[in-house]
């Protein structure tokens, strides 16, 4: 029988590698982030004017028009790019049965998806701003037959029940996510109770680093991390929420029975945004 909560980082993981981008050393890792950000504030301009001349009611509500700012951010090509990576493919790929993506954005994963193999795909978006190309997606990649757009978060259980969500699934997809919920405390043990007996969770999410100095400076742009990026923090140490019994809440349940987290590989112990990705099966 295998141990409940195995190792659950395997550095010498040997799926196809991801793209190892050029920072390697210290000072680049540590900038990454800045650079990120002055690439996410130049969106700001246009999200205003946009707010301004078509809703401008919405500029006194800042969750609305930082939702805005959001959308276009995660429709630029800074981020658009990493939905290629070979790791998140894979993910998406090897899904099946009736499956939850939380956060799916404009749905770029949905070409990953296997039609054969998944039934149906709950696309569970909050951010209202993201659903008119997230429909868009739908068609053009061939599942207006098989997915279900839900505007509300995983914690929102009316939202879900009024969409037609199952109590239970098979597979829930979160595709840095966990980084901006609000709650993580509830919501991570509701995705758990959601998945039926035997049934995965699979993320991608990056972390808070295991590499102390790293640690401190993810901890210095978090202040302003969240602005630009939908409330997205740095500084979760999302992989080690996962397999505590307690934060999940497991009671007198068996939790995880499979844990297959890796990191990616080529991965510099000091990038600010260090990732985890795979499984996690439901015993």
């Amino acid at each position: 029988m295998k141990p409940q909560f195995p190792t659950f980082i395997n550095p010498d993981v040997t799926m196809a590698p991801l793209t190892v981008l050029p920072p390697t050393n210290r000072f680049s890792e540590y900038t990454a982030p800045f650079i990120l950000l002055l690439s996410c504030l130049t969106s700001l301009p246009g999200t205003l004017w946009d707010i301004l001349t078509t809703r401008p009611r919405d500029i006194f509500f800042p969750s609305r028009w930082l939702d805005a700012l959001f959308a276009r951010v995660w429709g630029s090509s800074t981020f658009t790019a990493f939905s290629n990576l070979e790791e998140k493919r894979r993910l998406v790929s090897e899904a099946s049965g009736v499956v939850i993506e939380l956060g799916p954005g404009y749905g770029l994963s949905l070409e990953d998806y296997d039609k054969e193999a998944v039934r149906h795909v709950y696309l569970v978006e909050p951010n209202l701003d993201m659903h008119e190309g997230l429909k868009k997606n739908i068609e053009k990649f061939g599942w207006a037959d098989k997915a279900t757009v839900v505007g509300c978060g995983i914690e929102d259980e009316k939202g879900l029940e009024a969409s037609g969500v199952p109590q239970q699934v098979d597979m829930i997809v979160a595709i840095q996510v966990f980084c901006t919920v609000p709650t993580p405390e509830r919501v991570l043990p509701q995705v758990f109770q959601r998945l039926n007996r035997g049934g995965q969770l699979r993320i991608f999410e990056h972390i808070l680093s295991h590499d102390s100095a790293a640690r401190r400076v993810q901890q210095m742009y978090d202040w302003f991390w969240w602005f630009p990026l939908g409330g997205c923090s740095l500084c979760r140490p999302t992989d080690k929420w996962l397999v505590d019994p307690e934060y999940m809440g497991f009671g007198n349940q068996e939790g995880w029975g499979e844990v297959d987290l890796n990191k990616i590989v080529g991965e510099s112990r000091h990038s600010c945004l260090p990732c985890v990705w795979g499984a996690l099966t439901k015993a």
